[in-house]
C-alpha cells in the first residue's frame, strides 16, 4: 500500500454505546465552526490535490488503495493501538477531517465512533462528505463489528467502495477502478482459499482467544470461536473454568490474543492454561496477510 495512507490521530478513549450523540453535537459544532471559516466552503483537497478519503480502519485503507491507487488521499480515523469498540474521537480529528470527500464508514452499530462521525459528517447544508456504510447487506453478527474479518463482506464493501469512489473521481477513472476492484475481490478471494486449505482439516473444532474478533472467520471456515472475555468483559472464576474445561476438551495449544491487550493479563491465563499465546492485530491493514496469518496461527492451535 503506498505509504501516504496516513492515521488520524485522536486521544480520547472509552466511548461507549450510550455517548455516539454527545461526541455528534460537538464534532458538529467543531465542523460548522471550520465552516465558517472557510466562508462556507469544504477545505481543498488533501495530498497534492487528490479527493481525501476518510475509512474507519486500517483493512478499508488497503481496499481503497487497491481500487484507487493514488488517485486518493486515505485517511484512516482509528488511531493506532485503540480498539473499534471503545475508541473515542478527539477535535483534533475532527480539524484534520474537514475537508473530506468521502467517508466509507463500516457500517456495524458496535462502532460507536462511525455513529458520532456519520452524524457529525453528514451535514445537511451538503458541505460535508459524501457518507457510505460500507458492510450495508452483509451477514453480521449484532456483538461483534469486525466484519471485514468474513469474506463475502468484504468483497460486498469492496463493491460498494468502488461505487462510491466511481462517484467520487472522474468519470474516465471508471474503467481503472473496477480492474482495482476486481483484483482486490481476487487477493480476498485467494486468501480465503488458502485458509480454507489450511483449515478444513479442523472442521468443527474450537479455538480460543482472549478477545471474541474472529467469529466472523470461524464461521466462514466452520469453526467455533470459544473467549475469555465476554465482549469486553474481563472473565471471573466460572468463565474461566468454563474455558479451562473447552482448551482441555479441545486439546488446544494456543490462544490469539490483539496487540492492545495487556500482555501481563494474557500471560496470566496462558500460564494456567498451559498455553502459547500468538499476537495477532484484527485491524492490520493487509488484508490478505492478516487473514492468512489468522489461519496458519489457527491451524497451530491442534498440533499434536
Amino acid at each position: 500500500m503506498a505509504s501516504d495512507a496516513r492515521t488520524l490521530s485522536g486521544s480520547g478513549r472509552g466511548l461507549s454505546a450510550a455517548r455516539p450523540r454527545a461526541w455528534a453535537a460537538l464534532l458538529l459544532g467543531l465542523s460548522a465552526a471550520l465552516t465558517g471559516s472557510c466562508g462556507g466552503q469544504r477545505a481543498p483537497a488533501a495530498g497534492g490535490g487528490r479527493p481525501s478519503v476518510l475509512v474507519s480502519v486500517p483493512p478499508e485503507a488497503w481496499l481503497v488503495r487497491g481500487i484507487a491507487g493514488d488517485r486518493v488521499d486515505v485517511r484512516i480515523l482509528l488511531r493506532p493501538g485503540a480498539t473499534p469498540h471503545t475508541y473515542e474521537p478527539s477535535m483534533a480529528d475532527a480539524r484534520a477531517a474537514d475537508g473530506a470527500g468521502l467517508y466509507l464508514a463500516v457500517g456495524h452499530p458496535r462502532l460507536g465512533f462511525e455513529t458520532a462521525w456519520r452524524a457529525a459528517l453528514a451535514r445537511g447544508d451538503g458541505a460535508g462528505p459524501r457518507v457510505v456504510q460500507l458492510a450495508a447487506g452483509c451477514e453480521t453478527e449484532p456483538d461483534d463489528p469486525h466484519v471485514w474479518l468474513s469474506p463475502p463482506c468484504f468483497r460486498r464493501m469492496a463493491r460498494a467502495a468502488e461505487g462510491a469512489l466511481e462517484a467520487l473521481l472522474p468519470a474516465g477513472d471508471a474503467p481503472a477502478l473496477r480492474r482495482g476492484a476486481d483484483s482486490v475481490v481476487a487477493a480476498v478471494d485467494r486468501a480465503s482459499a488458502g485458509a480454507d486449505s489450511l483449515l478444513a482439516p479442523y472442521g468443527g473444532r474450537a479455538f480460543l482467544v482472549y478477545h471474541p474478533a474472529w467469529g466472523y472467520l470461524a464461521r466462514e471456515h466452520g469453526l467455533e470461536q470459544v473467549s475469555v472475555q465476554s465482549g469486553s468483559r474481563e472473565p471471573g472464576p466460572a468463565e474461566l473454568a468454563r474455558v479451562f474445561h473447552r482448551v482441555r476438551e479441545e486439546g488446544l495449544h494456543v490462544m490469539l490474543v490483539q496487540p492492545e491487550t495487556p500482555r501481563s493479563e494474557t500471560s496470566r491465563i496462558a500460564g494456567q492454561l498451559g498455553l502459547e499465546t500468538v499476537v495477532l492485530d484484527p485491524l492490520a491493514r493487509d488484508w490478505p496477510s492478516l487473514y492468512l496469518d489468522a489461519a496458519r496461527a489457527l491451524a497451530r492451535s491442534w498440533r499434536p
